[in-house]
């Protein structure tokens, strides 16, 4: 070969080998179609392929035998064959699992229990005259308006007792009439609860409602004249307040030395707190086990 010349193949072998790289070409687009399911490199696979198998031009050879020489080689048959096939399996592919949704799971409100309440009054006829209760059956009467005090009577109310007093919920109070030591104003009342099966007759809708009601499991001072409260078991400490008549308080403590610590917070005069000599004591409720202080 002589120098500055250069190489050159024969055009049948330019064309095959130009047809044999499309077709390596469409392999590798189709590869990455399938990897990275992207329809861009399965549009380049599909253009590599149609170059590829392009019909190539006859050329004519001087052969022998004479006549004409068509380039395109049976091994690119072969390619095509397998390109289009692995293109079309790659297009269509394997249908898809179907995947189930789990419904999300929507919370449900949990069903509290019932919050008790107390029992609504009934409504109190608003006639003429003195308010009056009967019933044909038996009626469960408590010391305090409440269902936790403790009962005074289970009675039919056959005669007629008359109302003199309610609570602010409901209960209707009566003086029983009986003999009750030394117990005086809302403490002589007993108690009807508002649920109770009895008939009213009379202006039952005036009855006065207490402003204050003891409540169950409290003794109280019921003082019958003017009681001095004193900062201290001492009777030389000051005086806090008098206790007068009408006015309650809750006795809470006992001391060895005869004083008794009483809280006018849980009765009818708040803020009163101090000391009482026991010999003052004028007592309504549990008052035997009263704590030492």
């Amino acid at each position: 070969m002589a120098a500055g010349s250069h190489i050159e193949y024969p055009r049948p072998l330019t064309y095959r080998l130009s047809a044999t790289d499309m077709a390596v070409m469409a392999m590798a687009w189709l590869i990455l179609a399938a990897l990275l399911e992207s329809w861009f490199f399965q549009g380049g696979a599909i253009g590599s392929a149609s170059v590829a198998l392009a019909p190539l031009p006859k050329i004519a050879t001087p052969s022998s035998a004479g006549g004409t020489m068509n380039p395109q080689p049976r091994l690119l048959s072969a390619m095509a064959v397998l390109l289009v096939t692995g293109l079309a399996c790659s297009l269509t592919g394997s249908p898809a699992a179907p995947t189930t949704t789990t419904p999300a799971t929507v919370p449900t409100d949990t069903a509290l229990p019932p919050v008790p309440t107390d029992t609504p009054a009934p409504t109190l006829p608003a006639g003429s005259g003195p308010c009056e209760a009967t019933s044909a059956a038996d009626v469960t009467i408590y010391t305090r308006p409440s269902l936790l005090a403790d009962i005074f009577s289970t009675i039919a109310l056959a005669t007629p007792v008359e109302i003199t007093s309610r609570s602010a919920d409901g209960w209707l109070g009566f003086d029983p009439g009986v003999a009750q030591a030394a117990n005086i104003g809302v403490f002589r009342q007993r108690w009807i609860p508002p649920d109770a099966s009895v008939s009213l007759t009379g202006n039952c809708a005036g009855v006065p409602i207490e402003s204050w009601v003891p409540a169950p499991g409290v003794c109280y001072q019921m003082s019958m004249g003017p009681v001095e409260v004193h900062a201290s078991a001492d009777p030389t400490s000051a005086v806090s307040h008098t206790l007068m008549v009408g006015e309650f308080v809750a006795v809470t403590g006992r001391t060895p030395t005869g004083w008794l610590f009483v809280n006018g917070n849980d009765g009818n005069v708040p803020g009163v707190i101090g000391f009482i000599p026991e010999l003052e004591m004028n007592a309504s409720g549990p008052c035997d086990s009263i704590p030492t202080v």
